[in-house]
């Protein structure tokens, strides 16, 4: 992420291919394990194969498909957490770069500027530039938690909701 201004860095995927694998694995498996359990559309037999499952041997079914969720879910919150660090320490590191060049900017021109300067400077752009920018921060927070607490999210709720049906 070398040479992104930290508006950039904070806009931009924090998900490497990795994690972004685990995350789509982990959400198709909990929607499978969900619409299994409330809609009741556990096989109770292949006919092709001529096997039957009794009803414990449905609920063995869903213990495998909560299984496979809970692998998916901690996978994706390994490769997610370690993406979310590499993330984190790319945007800080442009963020000092950016304050330094700024106020070593500013300093070479104006040596006794201050922070209602800055201010000014901000508020002499245009509105719709301002209203922009201002977007940065709550779009950056609406996409860590489409990308980050809704697939844990679902992942939680379908382990769940395969325990209560195998506990029935």
């Amino acid at each position: 992420m070398a040479n992104k201004t930290p508006r950039e860095i904070k806009l931009s995927d924090p998900l490497s291919e990795v994690a972004r694998r685990e995350r789509k694995f982990l959400l198709a498996s909990s929607i499978l394990g969900i619409a299994m359990v409330k809609a009741g559309i556990v096989p109770s037999k292949i006919s092709a194969l001529g096997i039957e499952f009794a009803k414990t041997d449905q609920n063995l079914l869903l213990s495998v498909i909560g299984i496979i969720i809970l692998y998916f879910l901690v996978a994706f919150l390994i490769y997610a957490a370690s993406d979310i660090i590499i993330w984190h320490h790319s945007f800080s590191q442009s963020l000092k770069a950016s304050m330094v060049a700024r106020w070593k900017s500013e300093a070479e021109r104006d040596p006794v500027m201050e922070i209602g300067d800055y201010i000014d400077d901000f508020l002499r752009r245009p509105f719709s530039v301002r209203f922009i920018l201002g977007l940065t921060t709550p779009v950056s927070l609406l996409r860590a938690i489409f990308e980050f607490l809704l697939p844990v999210t679902v992942g939680i709720y379908a382990i769940g909701a395969i325990w209560a049906a195998i506990n029935q």
